[in-house]
């Protein structure tokens, strides 16, 4: 396909290349005037299909376009032998020009060959030999520099149409990332806002377990003293240090939630120390009996595995003391068939119906985050059981 400026460049110089044939015949009559005006309309004619063709394909792909070059150098030759000599090669540079940026290179080639046999016919027998080898050798070395002229624009159209083409698909490209880029900034937004929404959850959690296991110890410690001071016993220093205690301890966790995940007392590796420590606090701010009960060989959990399991014996053993008012509580640990599982088991009062408040939500979430689930089952005055089971490899045992 030709450029637009080159296709239109090319009609520009044809026909006015014709228009100069046909003022030359006009101004120089001779006995031959008709016949020459018929060859110009020839010309005329052949360069207007030729010209409509090229207009509809483009390049030389109708068989039209091909004969219509021969028409024009025949009568470009005719011309000369009629005693118009000079306009064949005016018509000859329009033919080389033409067929060369137009069509394939060899079909240039082949008209400026046949543009060189012209002008030798439109010669031989009207001078002598000598002349005719010298006019043929000048004008045939203008037909080749036509031929250069046209391959170099030729090229540079190609690669205008070539650079054109780049463009547009860099226009395409740019407008592809820029939807892209606008897809990826709603995405970044999204996860933005999902970010956030689990933080919040994250931070009610921490906020719920840590608070709710204090605020619990503290309200039994000062239930305690005020029993006390109903019986006339006024001796409730140690119950005010304990729940002093209990108070710097929960505002301790609170401060940690804030920063990191990690409760206070867990340490990468130490989950059963952290869990008897934790035991043993409930023992001593509640009065309860309890019992950690693990194998010799555990798993090695992620660091948020084990803060689960931590926040979620946490949160059993608050709600035995709060609502289940239990007087023992056991947290029995071990690995089976791939499973790491932690149960957390109660004598209280139990529940007829599990109702599914922040706490037991809260302990549901935080095993789904970490691949593991949790069940919980109760009856009326046979306690209640919380047990987690976490995906572990074998090999992973310590």
């Amino acid at each position: 396909m030709m450029e637009r400026r080159t296709e239109q460049a090319l009609t520009i110089a044809k026909f006015s290349a014709y228009a100069g044939v046909l003022a030359a015949i006009v101004l120089n009559p001779s006995s031959n005037h008709s016949l020459s005006l018929g060859l110009w309309v020839m010309l005329l004619v052949s360069g207007s299909v030729r010209h409509f063709v090229l207009a509809q394909y483009g390049s030389c792909q109708d068989s039209w376009v091909p004969l219509s070059f021969m028409v024009d150098i025949i009568v470009g030759g005719s011309l000369a032998r009629l005693g118009y000599g000079g306009l064949d090669i005016v018509i000859y540079f329009v033919v080389i020009s033409e067929s060369t940026i137009s069509g394939r290179t060899i079909v240039g080639i082949a008209a400026t060959l046949l543009s060189a046999v012209a002008l030798w016919y439109g010669r031989v027998g009207l001078w002598n030999l000598q002349q005719t080898l010298l006019y043929v050798g000048i004008n045939g070395a203008a037909l080749l520099f036509a031929l250069t002229v046209s391959l170099a624009i030729k090229r540079e159209a190609s690669r205008r149409m070539e650079l054109q083409g780049i463009l547009t698909e860099l226009e395409k490209s740019k407008g592809q990332l820029e939807t892209t880029y606008n897809e990826l900034r709603e995405s970044q937004l999204r996860l933005q806002d999902m970010a956030i929404t689990e933080e919040r959850a994250r931070m009610a959690r921490e906020i719920h377990d840590t608070l709710a296991h204090s605020m619990t110890a503290i309200v039994v410690t000062l239930e305690a003293a005020r029993r006390r001071l109903s019986r006339g016993d006024a001796d409730i220093d140690a119950d005010l240090v304990r729940a002093q205690e209990q108070a710097r301890q929960g505002l301790d966790e609170v401060r940690r939630s804030v920063t990191q995940l990690r409760p206070t007392m867990l340490s990468p590796g130490n989950l059963s120390e952290a869990l008897a420590l934790l035991l043993s606090q409930v023992e001593r701010w509640h009065k309860v009996a309890t019992e950690l009960v693990h194998e010799d060989e555990m798993p090695s959990l992620t660091h948020l595995q084990e803060a689960a399991i931590y926040r979620l014996v946490q949160e059993a053993a608050t709600n035995s003391v709060r609502h289940g008012h239990c007087s023992k509580l056991k947290v029995s640990m071990r690995c089976a068939d791939g499973a790491f599982q932690v149960a957390v088991t109660d004598d209280g009062i139990g529940a007829n119906k599990i109702v599914w408040g922040n706490g037991l939500s809260g302990m549901s979430e935080r095993l789904t985050e970490v691949g593991g689930i949790v069940h919980f089952a109760s009856q009326p005055g046979e306690g209640f059981t919380v047990v987690a089971t976490l995906p572990v490899a074998e090999e992973e045992h310590k």
